[in-house]
């Protein structure tokens, strides 16, 4: 979810200036997160940047919506993010992982240019501010919401539990 898009540059931010806490220490933070990762098999890396992610959302919804495949290409967003370090801010990175998909390039080109899918990414940013959640991950199970990585025991604790 691009809720952060408007803060953000196009070239992306250092994580630490974004976050703006001098006393939070993101390598901690990370590297327990490299840690559970790790433990469930993942490879998970500090990227060191934030990026706007609104254009990834949109070929994202394109992809979903015209080809089925935005769950697919949403975990390849991921990876590239946290595994290669790509800036989902990147028109160019994001045809490069369409391109893996096999999705005409000419149309990604196009959903870029047109904005013809930020209406919907428009809508789930809509609805995630009425649910409150102001970062990822969040999973919401009714009423209920868990946010931030969380070790896998917590997590399926919040599943069963609702």
């Amino acid at each position: 979810m691009p809720l952060h898009d408007e803060e953000i540059p196009d070239e992306g931010m250092d994580l630490e200036k974004f976050i703006g806490d001098p006393f939070a220490d993101l390598q901690a933070i990370f590297g327990e997160l490299k840690k559970a990762a790790h433990e469930q098999g993942l490879v998970l890396n500090n990227p060191g940047m934030i990026c706007r992610t609104g254009p990834a959302h949109e070929i994202r919804a394109w992809a979903e919506m015209e080809y089925g495949c935005g769950r697919e290409l949403e975990r390849a967003f991921f990876q590239a993010y946290f595994v290669r370090g790509i800036n989902l801010g990147d028109r160019y990175e994001l045809l490069q992982i369409a391109r893996e998909f096999n999705l005409p390039e000419k149309d990604c080109r196009s959903v870029q240019e047109s904005g013809k899918y930020r209406e919907k990414v428009q809508e789930d940013i809509q609805k995630a501010r009425e649910l409150e959640i102001s970062c990822a991950p969040t999973f919401v199970r009714g009423k209920k919401k868990l946010a931030g990585f969380k070790p896998y025991p917590e997590l399926k604790n919040f599943i069963l539990s609702s």
